[in-house]
């Protein structure tokens, strides 16, 4: 399970991966924070994050499958920036 960071302010990119106890996996930073491009060339836009999505960061695929409420309620209020978060789309 990775943690996949999306920050608003300068369009960046973040992942890691959270420590598990007892597992022998020590978590950590998977991909340092920069900005990065989609595999067609385009930069990645706060509009390609949304539950159900799969990013492709450097070759890596991750399935974004849950966010936190805060998250959620900012892709509701903002659903013209998030369409696959809009009521109407959703019905």
């Amino acid at each position: 399970v990775f943690v996949v960071k999306y920050f608003l302010a300068d369009d960046t990119i973040g992942v890691f991966e959270p420590p598990a106890r007892n597992s022998g996996i020590v978590g950590g930073k998977f991909l340092e924070r920069a900005r990065l491009k989609k595999p067609d060339g385009t930069w990645y836009l706060q509009s390609d994050f949304y539950v159900g999505a799969t990013i492709t960061l450097h070759t890596h695929s991750f399935v974004l499958y849950q966010a936190d409420e805060y998250t959620l309620a900012l892709m509701e209020e903002e659903a013209a920036l998030h369409p696959m978060s809009d009521i109407g789309y959703i019905f």
